[in-house]
């Protein structure tokens, strides 16, 4: 592969590099960058598995905080059933990681295994139905564009989601990554 001839166009980056070295090392500087500014972008596929960009603007912690509280809201109650499920199991001193790649003398489905699964499911439904599922997605793509438009409004929301449910997921998912909304 060629090296970068003049190291005096760019110094520091891509010095010595070959050209797709360089241009990641570019990309990474421009993630960097954006992610100190407080935007991070994605590419988001939809039902027809067309790309879309997306630039998500972080929150303001006082909108973020609020995001964090109707998240406690929604998952309060069925994380507390999963982890006074699991926590017992790991008093012993075994790890999650333990139990994940089967050390520890237990596996990752013996974690799981006395969980009320059902009264999971009802705890979110309920979850779902006290914090109104579509004010909650707008909140959180307030600040995000989809190929340059912004998702603020509820006509934009409609026009790139209409039978397009994956993506609007996956989008509030990014948006909740981004973020750091959720410790996962």
């Amino acid at each position: 592969m060629a090296q970068f001839e003049n190291p005096q166009a760019a110094p520091g980056l891509g010095v010595g590099m070959t050209p797709e070295a360089a241009q990641s090392q570019h990309a990474q500087v421009i993630a960097e960058a954006q992610r100190a500014a407080g935007v991070v972008e994605v590419v988001i596929n939809d039902r027809d598995d067309k790309p879309h960009r997306y630039v998500i603007t972080l929150h303001p912690p006082d909108d973020g905080l609020e995001v964090i509280g109707h998240l406690i809201a929604a998952g309060g109650e069925p994380l507390g059933r999963l982890a006074s499920g699991v926590v017992g199991k790991l008093i012993d001193g075994r790890t999650f990681a333990d139990l994940a790649d089967g050390g520890g003398g237990g596996d990752a489905a013996a974690l799981f295994a006395d969980v009320d699964w059902s009264a999971v499911g009802r705890d979110l439904a309920a979850a779902a139905q006290r914090i109104k599922l579509s004010a909650f997605a707008a909140q959180i793509l307030h600040f995000t564009h989809r190929d340059g438009q912004p998702l603020r409004s509820e006509v934009a929301r409609a026009q790139a989601y209409r039978g397009n449910y994956a993506e609007l997921f996956r989008a509030c998912a990014a948006v909740l990554k981004a973020n750091n909304f959720l410790p996962f």
